[in-house]
């Protein structure tokens, strides 16, 4: 469980990089509603990787964050 959260902050934190540079460039090209809803994507996304970030936090530490390639065969077919 604790890796499966960790791969879940991990993809929330690079949805919220994302959208952040997906608002960056609509402001620059002029659509202020898109970069408006792009940096509300990012700033959600942002925020629960925050919240599931504190619940792994305050769990029993078993392992430290999983580095990409980290996880075996079972468990990325167990995903």
């Amino acid at each position: 469980m604790e890796r499966a959260m960790w791969l879940a902050i991990r993809s929330l934190d690079e949805r919220s990089r994302l959208t952040k540079r997906l608002a960056e460039s609509a402001r620059t090209r002029g659509y202020p509603s898109s970069a408006a809803r792009f940096r509300a994507a990012s700033e959600e996304a942002a925020l629960a990787a925050d919240v599931i970030r504190n619940a792994t936090g305050k769990m029993t530490p078993v392992t430290q964050e999983p580095g990409a390639g980290e996880l075996t065969a079972d468990e990325t077919s167990a995903s």
